[in-house]
């Protein structure tokens, strides 16, 4: 999966921080991307659609340090936006569609893809 191409962008180190990765291997953990614990956490919470201050409600930190994360995960990813950062999440296995507060009940259908 190519993720970013160099000659069709103009990114530089100094405008947009660390190059994302090129053509990354199946990697089993987030953090095989780079991924800290905290920004998997940042994005299990975008995947459950909390904005970036009910984000930092959660966490007890400021929607501005949210915002650090989510560029970070951007750029690790080589994502364009918090979608596209979810959907890799899900391809790769990271995130699931079921919340962690639901509780496992064998008569309901299975919401993980």
């Amino acid at each position: 999966m190519k993720l970013w191409h160099r000659k069709t962008t103009n990114w530089t180190p100094d405008r947009h921080g660390p190059e994302p990765l090129r053509n990354p291997s199946r990697f089993d953990e987030a953090f095989g991307f780079g991924l800290s614990s905290r920004e998997l956490e940042v994005l299990k919470l975008i995947a459950m659609g909390l904005t970036n201050a009910e984000i930092g409600k959660q966490l007890y930190v400021a929607p501005e340090t949210i915002k650090s994360h989510v560029r970070m995960i951007l750029a690790k990813l080589g994502a364009r936006t918090r979608a596209h950062a979810v959907w890799l999440g899900v391809v790769e296995g990271w995130l699931t569609t079921s919340s962690p507060d639901e509780t496992s009940d064998p008569s309901q259908p299975s919401r993980e893809m």
